[in-house]
């Protein structure tokens, strides 16, 4: 009797116990939900995985692009540093090899420009301030340096249409409309297009005074003045 009093007892108590809930119960997920995760369960773990390993990578290659970045910063600084201009370029050479599209190289391929400029190799100049240009985004603080050297390099080697369009760009650029505008006017001139030389050292004057400027501001007033009282041809 005793035993079956006992198992009585235990009989009772399954009885009376709440059915066990997993964890997607606790969530209050709909049925149909919890169905579908449980028939699924696998491709979840796989995707999880998958996620996982995706972040692993993305921020293992982030500390691989910023170690990169500083080692091309180091051999920037060491290239500027050298005093004889054949070492000098063949240093800057091996940052823009080394060190691809990172800012360093950039930089090192800008120096390059600038050296075959002062040298008087302007299809050089070019082809290095284009490609310099080419890699530089829309927003990049450097871009307008690269602009005003490229139409300088174009004025240079004889490309006044050219220079015209570059300083266009660069006077299309927040804080540099009037030294783009000023450059315009100026290769206008010198090119006789008086109407349009005129037009552009004027729209430069109705531009905002910029102190910094003033010694420029005051040679477009002059060369304006000189343009209007010439006589008519």
């Amino acid at each position: 009797m005793s035993d079956q009093s006992a198992f009585s007892r235990k009989t009772l108590e399954n009885a009376t116990m709440p059915p066990s809930r997993g964890i997607l119960e606790e969530l209050n997920l709909p049925p149909q939900a919890i169905k579908f995760i449980r028939a699924n369960r696998q491709n979840f773990i796989i995707a999880g995985v998958c996620v996982v390993v995706a972040a692993s990578g993305w921020s293992l290659y982030n500390k691989y692009v910023e170690r990169r970045e500083q080692k091309g910063a180091s051999a920037l600084t060491l290239a500027l540093k050298e005093q004889d201009a054949e070492a000098r370029a063949a240093a800057l050479a091996r940052v823009t090899d080394d060190f691809g599209r990172t800012s360093s190289a950039i930089w090192a391929r800008y120096e390059l420009a600038h050296a075959a400029y002062a040298e008087g190799r302007f299809d050089e100049a070019l082809k290095e301030y284009e490609t310099v240009l080419g890699a530089l985004s829309g927003s990049n603080p450097m871009r307008p340096l690269v602009l005003q050297s490229l139409a300088l390099a174009q004025e240079s080697s004889g490309a006044v249409d050219k220079a015209l369009v570059t300083y266009g760009e660069l006077a299309a650029v927040n804080g540099f409309k009037g030294m783009g505008l000023a450059a315009v006017g100026r290769l206008q001139e010198a090119a006789g297009n008086t109407a349009k030389a005129v037009e552009a050292y004027e729209s430069y004057l109705n531009e905002p005074q910029n102190p910094a400027e003033a010694e420029r501001r005051a040679m477009v007033e002059e060369r304006l003045a000189i343009l209007k009282s010439a006589p008519a041809q």
